[in-house]
């Protein structure tokens, strides 16, 4: 596991890489149903994803709580993923970062790089209204830096404007982190197709390298998996995509010979 942790691959001839490497199929880790909210369970498998990310850039691996949706939506992400990283549209959420003159500065180079790779850039201001800012089923980075409580509102804000509907959400969120449970009510409630969430905190300079780098894949026609994968080596970076869809106080399972059984309040990480 530190090996792992430290980004080290384990050996091929290693069981976990046997596992990961016997077929190209992506490999998702869930949250089983009797996790906690939060805990040390739930924490260790975050952690687990996390590492085998970091070790294994090559392989699709993804997170999701444990849902009926979750074989198609990572059939629909592994699609995705394999196209090239065009059609993408980013939201810039300015006002977050102008306490900061240094900060609101790399944002701006940002933007005009990503607008160079022919990504439409659209800029938040509090209390405005964006347009739908992508059609479905197409990549949309979100960059913001605001705090925890911040954070959630600007999410609902977007989110109550039917701006996740339908994408595939890049979120960077500089300065704080962007929470499982966020990652899961931009999902469940605004109706994402998956979102990226990064491992901890991300530093504002390493956010510019990482979309930089980005805009650099974007020009050249890479697939958005590798464009990503790319980014994350570039900037230092690591993080997994997040996906699920479902009510999270009530989930019904079908069990063979047992009919459908109903969990309720469990809330399985969500």
């Amino acid at each position: 596991m530190k090996k792992l942790q430290f980004g080290q691959r384990l050996d091929d001839s290693h069981p976990l890489t046997l596992a990961l490497k016997a077929d190209s199929k992506a490999k998702v880790m869930y949250a089983n149903i009797l996790m906690q909210k939060s805990g040390n369970y739930l924490k260790e498998g975050d952690d687990f994803t996390f590492a085998l990310r970091k070790s294994y850039p090559d392989v699709n691996i993804y997170r999701d709580p444990l849902s009926e949706q979750t074989n198609q939506r990572v059939k629909d992400l592994v699609e995705f993923a394999k196209t090239p990283a065009r059609d993408v549209t980013a939201i810039v959420d300015d006002d977050s970062f102008k306490a900061k003159v240094q900060d609101f500065d790399l944002v701006k180079s940002v933007k005009a790089n990503l607008q160079a790779a022919g990504v439409e850039v659209i800029t938040y201001h509090a209390g405005g209204t964006l347009p739908n800012a992508a059609a479905k089923g197409k990549g949309l980075i979100v960059i913001t830096a605001h705090s925890n409580d911040a954070l959630a509102s600007f999410v609902d804000r977007l989110g109550s404007q039917g701006v996740f509907e339908g994408n595939y959400v890049l979120f960077n969120s500089c300065g704080t982190s962007l929470t499982r449970i966020l990652a899961d009510k931009i999902n469940t409630q605004y109706k994402a197709e998956a979102t990226f969430t990064y491992r901890g905190s991300v530093p504002v300079q390493s956010m510019k390298t990482a979309l930089n780098s980005l805009a650099e894949s974007l020009k050249t026609g890479s697939s958005f998996n590798d464009a990503v994968t790319k980014a994350l080596q570039e900037s230092d970076l690591n993080g997994v995509w997040h996906v699920s869809e479902m009510d999270p106080d009530v989930i019904s399972l079908p069990r063979p010979g047992l009919g459908t059984i109903t969990y309720s309040g469990y809330a399985a990480g969500f």
